[in-house]
């Protein structure tokens, strides 16, 4: 459908309702019926919690984490993290191949985790996201990879404490394929990633002028545990669409 034809099909449903103009916020407008100052008082209450409203802030993550079926991992620092994903990886089977793989993006969180190394000894390859973007052939040659590895490891922007989703942005050297095509999926953040709400992620977004640059794009994807569906005799099973295992691992400074 194009513009005009969307235009048109708005304005009949309007007439249907009996509204002759758009109502509501606009689009920029990310808290509508508030005060002009609240995304700047949302940052603010965000950007000054103390230690006890952090540590408040992880348990609410770990409680919506066990709610939608992610495992939680807490670890004070990056070696300990590495080993316990390792342990993960060498535990896994694979699912669409003879061969164990692990994809991965290239972000600072993910290469510091040395996996290659730690997996190298056990014949289980690290394939970083290192495609040309612009390239049809290295693009489908690394989705290919992503099919059929048995783990998928990203970082994420932002982690929702109240819900336990992961906000992920694609970007170059950090494809959505690795998030969803591999049966595991696994994403290391810091704990100052963690975020009350969809609230504060739209204020930050859209207001923080660290953040505000980039906004919101069409790259963002919000994940919510592993992958379920109960289409067939109303049985709930993981991984019919996506990963059927999500790990987040959160780094504690």
């Amino acid at each position: 459908m194009n513009s005009d034809g969307q235009e048109r099909f708005i304005k009949r449903v309007r007439q249907a309702l009996g509204k002759t103009s758009p109502t509501g916020p606009g689009p920029a407008d990310p808290f509508p019926g508030g005060s002009p100052d609240e995304p700047a008082h949302v940052i603010e209450t965000a950007g000054n919690r103390d230690a006890k409203q952090k540590q408040r802030l992880v348990e609410c993550l770990m409680e919506s984490a066990r709610r939608h079926d992610i495992t939680a991992h807490i670890h004070a620092g990056m070696q300990s993290a590495a080993r316990e994903m390792a342990a993960i990886v060498l535990e896994q089977e694979p699912e669409w191949g003879a061969e164990k793989s692990v994809v991965a993006w290239r972000h600072p969180l993910v290469e510091g985790l040395k996996l290659p190394e730690a997996l190298a000894p056990h014949r289980v390859p690290v394939h970083f996201c290192d495609h040309d973007v612009s390239s049809p052939v290295e693009k489908q040659v690394f989705v290919t990879k992503a099919a059929t590895a048995c783990v998928g490891i990203t970082s994420a922007d932002f982690c929702l404490a109240d819900s336990g989703t992961l906000v992920l942005k694609t970007r170059p050297g950090q494809a959505l394929s690795v998030s969803i095509a591999p049966s595991v999926h696994m994403a290391v953040f810091a704990a100052e990633q963690i975020v009350a709400d969809l609230k504060e992620l739209y204020a930050l977004l859209t207001c923080e002028p660290g953040h505000a640059a980039e906004g919101l794009t069409r790259s963002m994807t919000f994940v919510c545990g592993p992958s379920k569906t109960a289409d067939i005799e109303a049985t709930l099973i993981h991984g019919a669409h996506g990963p059927r295992e999500v790990h987040i691992f959160i780094i504690r400074s």
